[in-house]
């Protein structure tokens, strides 16, 4: 979308302006100046309306870089507009007219019939309301062409700048906020203007601290308009990356109602929730319930294909996304990065389509997370694909992963077809159990095995899984051997094959 002559107008402070301490005192403006609009989740109430939701957008960013599109999304909701649709539009002067004439001749019949005692004022009441809300709403279109917003232009900075486009978007936002109770009009922004030059900005709180304190505003860990766009796409595709707090409260409240998304991959930049100020007290537990809110609303979604990359060292505050293992619509996961997922006592599990898991970077030091690794595959009898990988195993994980109901592990075992248990700090028998528990059956599946990086398999260990494949007569198509110490021969005693073809062994 063009942008209007207003917009066009507006220049932020020239690019390389140095970021020093920033010296701004309060605007008497009373809107913000740059909107997005956004398509409205749930249409189930609109009749002879459209709707769509308008968020203030945070200026900061462009104060020091100087460019017009640094702009960043708040954890505030924004505000529903209502408007009516062409026809609505075109015939407003005639349905405010009725809506006036017929507003007066309820209130009257309602007057005369609650003075013969007849009814109560209750309905009357509903009907004077409706009918004012008519009368205002169709005006509503007006007001968003003049102020320069295009209802139908999707998450996209729109500006509002000048004197006559400050009034309509004025009226809209009173008139929005007093449908939901609240008198706030500017998204929790507040209007600066600097010093220095006269501009005006509008910006968080947040970043106002950070003006102040003389820093730069780093977008990195703030929600842009882009980032913000792939949180709030219902997509049946969807790729989003959490990167502070609001990002988590707006990825819950995209799937705080059923979506068509069927693919979903969350990236979750650690640094902003691992702080130092973060990691204990209140702060942690705040955030902690944030991703126990996200899980709890993604385990009620219809996703077929679900991951999760994360690069913390820790993860405890990322333990309620658990939750998703009660997503019983799932086929795929993947999990990385997260050390604590399957860690707790008797996790309550409902996924059982699973057909391929990846486990990267997922703990399994102890009894209890190797019990609920096994209670996993388990409960999937089609899982064909499995990766887990830099696991940190333990005698007392993997005595629990295969001696407690050998029988059911073997019978899921054996139906595997791929089996990644690279980078694990395996030993031989520890490898070969693994291995000899896929080949359990008398017709194995398994087509690709990943034993690499596990330097204390060692030469005799590799060869002897190399002759427990042979010998049960696999049809492998690829085994990974890479550092596990293999020999070569008699003047080679480091690494081995990338890849081997076993009949050829």
């Amino acid at each position: 979308m063009p942008l209007t002559s207003a917009a066009r107008r507006y220049s932020p402070v020239p690019a390389g302006t140095p970021s020093t301490r920033q010296k701004f005192g309060p605007s008497p403006d009373t809107i913000p100046q740059a909107f997005t609009v956004v398509p409205l989740e749930d249409h189930s109430y609109l009749r002879l309306h459209k709707a769509v939701r308008i968020i203030a957008l945070c200026q900061a960013p462009s104060i020091t870089d100087g460019c017009e599109d640094s702009l960043h999304v708040t954890d505030h909701r924004g505000y529903i507009i209502k408007y009516p649709g062409d026809f609505g539009h075109c015939h407003r002067n005639g349905i405010k007219r009725v809506a006036k004439a017929t507003r007066r001749t309820v209130r009257g019949v309602e007057t005369a019939a609650a003075f013969a005692g007849n009814i109560s004022s209750h309905p009357g009441d509903v009907a004077v309301s409706a009918l004012s809300s008519l009368h205002q709403k169709v005006d509503n279109r007006a007001r968003l062409d003049t102020a320069g917003i295009d209802p139908d232009v999707f998450f996209t900075a729109q500006f509002v700048v000048d004197g006559h486009q400050k009034r309509p978007m004025e009226k809209l936002l009173r008139d929005a906020a007093s449908m939901d109770g609240h008198p706030n009009i500017t998204g929790d922004l507040k209007g600066i203007i600097i010093l220095e030059n006269g501009r005006t900005f509008w910006i968080c709180d947040q970043c106002r601290d950070c003006l102040q304190r003389g820093e730069c505003i780093d977008e990195t860990n703030y929600l842009t308009l882009s980032r913000y766009t792939s949180l709030v796409k219902r997509e049946s595709n969807m790729d989003v990356t959490l990167c502070n707090p609001d990002s988590v409260v707006i990825l819950t409240q995209t799937f705080s109602e059923p979506t068509k998304t069927k693919k979903l991959i969350i990236h979750i930049d650690s640094e902003p929730f691992e702080t130092p100020e973060r990691a204990t007290g209140a702060r942690f537990i705040s955030i902690k319930n944030l991703f126990n809110n996200l899980g709890i609303v993604l385990q009620d979604q219809k996703v077929t294909h679900l991951e999760i990359r994360g690069n913390s060292t820790n993860g405890e505050v990322y333990i309620g996304l658990q939750s998703v293992l009660k997503c019983r619509s799932l086929e795929t996961l993947h999990v990385s990065g997260i050390p604590c997922f399957l860690q707790g006592k008797d996790l309550r599990m409902k996924c059982q389509c699973l057909m391929e898991l990846v486990l990267q970077g997922v703990i399994m030091d102890t009894e209890q997370a190797a019990n609920n690794l096994r209670t996993l595959i388990g409960r999937n009898s089609d899982l064909t694909s499995l990766t887990v990988t830099s696991a940190e195993f333990t005698s007392m994980s993997l005595a629990t992963l295969f001696l407690q109901k050998p029988k059911k592990m073997r019978i899921q075992f054996a139906k595997l077809e791929y089996l990644d248990l690279s980078h694990n700090d395996l030993d031989a028998q520890e490898a070969r159990e693994f291995v000899n528990i896929a080949l359990a059956s008398e017709r194995p599946r398994l087509r690709h095995l990943d034993l690499s990086n596990n330097p204390k398999i060692g030469d005799a260990g590799s060869r002897s899984v190399l002759e427990l494949l042979q010998a049960k007569h696999c049809k492998m198509e690829q085994v990974k051997m890479e550092n596990t110490r293999m020999e070569l021969g008699a003047s080679q005693h480091d690494d081995v094959f990338l890849s081997i073809n076993v009949q050829d062994v």
